[in-house]
């Protein structure tokens, strides 16, 4: 999973805060080799107290410690404990101490691409109410046992006898009947949860470790130029990376084809398997949403005919489930999930697998092959002889395919600092290119795009909108420059301007200038805008691009943006929060806790209709603290979950599966900047300053406005005191919002 994230379009704005690995079962025998490493590590840990701290520290495997952050402790071995974010009673697992060390070794390697501050672990799961407590406690008592008596010299003979040695291990029906099921809990620091499953028959260390070792072998020995440029002492992910995880995904999809060929491709019987694969068997996930998927599942088992008394009672009692504790029945729904699925998929026999000659076909293969032999033979032109033999060149040397579609490729991607590694260029053959384009180049660094600026030989094409979030400023830099001229007054203001205008801006001016004094055209605005509705669209045009001349059409009409939700009838709406319920909270980051309830509530009434189900949200503003204020919020209201290292939106708010069968973020709520190039259904934003001077701070900024003003593409809900736009400065500073309020609808908060 951590990989494969890495690799995603998500993984640079939102890496991993938190990863914990979780064996939920496991079957299989001792090795022999393996006692015998964690004995011989147990005498010299004794002997070397220096060799000890070594193997205690969490980051002993990394290239460079020193460029670790410092999280506090990361236990391996701990008591027995619920962990509330798993939903599960867990306690230490062996393998944890070196396993550990190889994810942030990989996760250093990788240029920390996991994240750099995220937490990594590893432990045994037990979801059961009943006997969960009392299996961690013995599992973790029996770890702290076994290694004191590795490390004391009578117990460590006693072992000795009745352990394995080097070279002993499982007999051949253990390593065939073993087994084991691991999942990957990962949240990233955006607040969204990630879980991968990693299931397998055959003894773990040794069965199951033989294919895995097989598919990595087969992954180097295919992977040709596509595996990592890496050299040294790798792991899997940093020395085979990608590659393995395309083909484990491929091995999925392949599986999971057959399984649906087998299953004779009735969507009926497929949507009923799928409802019983998403029934919840432990509190975690029951809690998200056990009882909707409970009803789903009686409701498509009474439509299939299936009629069974006692599933429909157990699935009624989880349906209207409503405690706050662990539900008693779990159990019994891993029972019941496990018969309906033996009874639905198809049987596993061995004689299915068996592949059978048979003769018809044989004799039909033959045929078409003398046909087209003649066919070859007899060719007037030799076209067909010359498409034969090239087809046998294709399925013959797919390693020389490989190199001839690299050779004709033209276009090739990658980041701004990427472009100029020496990989890309030896995989294309030199370090220029004709063409290259930029995109998001308003928001690029000045250094950054100089460095796929330099790779051009023809022309540049630079991507992006200066109207919105400008690039990100090295504030200290800036600082240091303005000290440096503050004897000069108008320098220094004219510094920190240069500073503040993106590279991007200052071309976009420069060659519009050269462009009217010479007629060739050098710059090119787009006029046309197809996410929002059409009022909302004219509205960000003509606030945030007409006084510059960049106007845009909408030319989708606004029955494509229309919505039900109640109490909105428009595109937009302001939701009234007045400075006597409550005004804004100073501090070095502004925060209005009575207009974050405010939005929450709305919010909430606006997800849980019928009109607003199929619907996606975001909520934006321009404070952290605001953020904080509205994440507290949520909280109370049941929408996010809080443990005690991060939060997480819960279910039925936290994903939403479109018509297309894509699933997507249902809701986000954040600052403006976790929001450029984002869009959803239906946007809130937070305006946050009320106060009796007319003192705005961000919301006057315009680049920050437009971002957050065109993220929506059915309605715009601003909240907030709409008593400061009567400001005597308000028309002036925050123009926009002015405008908006007489556009929208307005809605008193106090009534929501």
């Amino acid at each position: 999973m951590l990989p494969h994230w890495s690799h995603s379009a998500g993984a640079a704005a939102d890496p991993f805060s938190q990863a914990t690995l979780v064996v939920r079962s496991a079957k299989g025998g001792v090795s022999g080799g393996t006692v015998d490493s964690m004995r011989t590590q147990m005498q010299v840990m004794a002997a070397d107290p220096a060799k000890a701290r070594i193997v205690s520290d969490p980051y002993s495997l990394s290239p460079d410690r020193g460029a670790e952050a410092d999280l506090g402790p990361q236990r391996d071995v701990g008591p027995p404990r619920y962990d509330r974010s798993l939903g599960l009673w867990v306690a230490p697992f062996f393998m944890a101490p070196y396993n550990t060390r190889i994810v942030r070794r990989s996760n250093a390697l990788l240029g920390h691409a996991y994240g750099r501050r995220m937490r990594y672990s590893e432990v045994m799961g037990f979801s059961s109410p009943i006997t969960g407590p009392f299996l961690a406690t013995g599992l973790a008592a029996g770890t702290v046992a076994g290694a004191a008596a590795m490390a004391f010299g009578p117990t460590r003979k006693v072992l000795d006898r009745v352990m394995p040695s080097p070279g002993e291990g499982p007999d051949e029906a253990t390593r065939r009947n073993g087994h084991f099921k691991i999942e990957v809990h990962g949240t990233t620091a955006g607040g969204r949860r990630v879980i991968s499953t990693v299931a397998a028959q055959g003894d773990p260390g040794y069965a199951a470790t033989a294919v895995m070792l097989g598919q990595s072998a087969l992954a180097l020995a295919l992977g040709g130029t596509s595996l990592p440029d890496a050299s040294g002492v790798l792991t899997p992910a940093t020395g085979i990376g990608q590659v393995l995880v395309d083909r484990l995904v491929a091995l999925a999809r392949e599986l999971s084809e057959r399984a649906r060929a087998a299953r004779g491709g009735d969507p009926d019987h497929e949507r009923l398997v799928r409802c019983v694969r998403a029934l919840r068997c432990d509190g975690r996930s029951f809690a998200d949403d056990g009882p909707r998927n409970a009803d789903r599942l009686a409701r498509e088992l009474a439509r299939s005919g299936r009629r069974d008394e006692q599933a429909e009672q157990l699935l009624e009692t989880a349906s209207r489930w409503s405690g706050a504790g662990v539900p008693p029945f779990l159990d019994d729904l891993r029972a019941l999930r496990r018969r309906l699925l033996l009874d639905l998929l198809p049987p596993d026999r061995t004689e299915d697998t068996i592949p059978r000659v048979r003769t018809d076909v044989l004799e039909l293969l033959s045929e078409v092959r003398d046909h087209l032999e003649q066919r070859q033979n007899t060719s007037r032109d030799a076209a067909d002889e010359a498409t034969w033999r090239f087809l046998s060149a294709l399925e013959g040397e797919p390693e020389a395919v490989k190199r001839a579609v690299i050779s004709y490729t033209s276009v090739f991607a990658a980041t701004c600092q990427q472009s100029a590694r020496q990989e890309l260029a030896t995989l294309k053959g030199s370090e220029g290119y004709d063409t290259v384009v930029v995109d998001e180049a308003a928001r690029a660094m000045p250094l950054d795009l100089f460095i796929p600026m330099a790779r051009a030989k023809r022309r540049i094409v630079l991507v992006g909108d200066h109207r919105q979030l400008p690039h990100i400023l090295d504030q200290e830099l800036e600082r240091e420059l303005e000290e440096a001229l503050s004897g000069a007054k108008s320098a220094g203001e004219r510094t920190s301007e240069m500073l503040k205008e993106s590279l991007f801006e200052r071309l976009f001016k420069d060659l519009g200038d050269r462009e009217k004094r010479d007629g060739i055209p050098r710059v090119v605005t787009l006029d046309e805008q197809y996410r929002m509705h059409p009022v909302l669209g004219q509205f960000v045009s003509d606030q945030f691009y007409k006084p510059y001349g960049e106007a845009f059409r909408s030319p989708r009409p606004a029955s494509e943006f229309v919505h039900s939700l109640p109490g909105h009838s428009g595109p937009a709406s302001w939701l009234s929060v007045p400075r006597k319920l409550g005004p804004e909270r100073d501090g070095q980051s502004k925060s209005r806790p009575v207009e974050a309830e405010a939005i929450v509530a709305e919010l909430k009434r606006l997800m849980d209709s019928r009109e607003g189900r199929e619907l996606t949200f975001g909520v934006i503003s321009f404070y952290k603290q605001q953020v904080k204020a509205i994440e507290d919020a949520l909280v109370d209201a049941g929408i996010v979950a809080r443990t005690d290292d991060a939060t997480e939106i819960v279910e039925p708010y936290r994903e939403l599966l479109l018509p297309n069968g894509r699933v997507v973020e249902r809701l986000r709520f954040g600052t403006v900047d976790a929001f450029q190039g984002m869009e959803f259904d239906v946007v809130f934003l937070s305006m946050v300053r009320s106060n009796p001077r007319g003192i705005f701070g961000h919301v006057t900024s315009p680049n920050r406005l437009c971002v957050a003003m065109s993220r929506q593409k059915r309605l715009l809900i601003v909240a907030g005191d709409d008593g400061m736009l009567r400001a005597a400065n308000a028309p002036k500073a925050i123009s926009p919002l002015v405008e908006f309020h007489k556009l929208s609808e307005v809605r008193d908060a106090a009534r929501v």
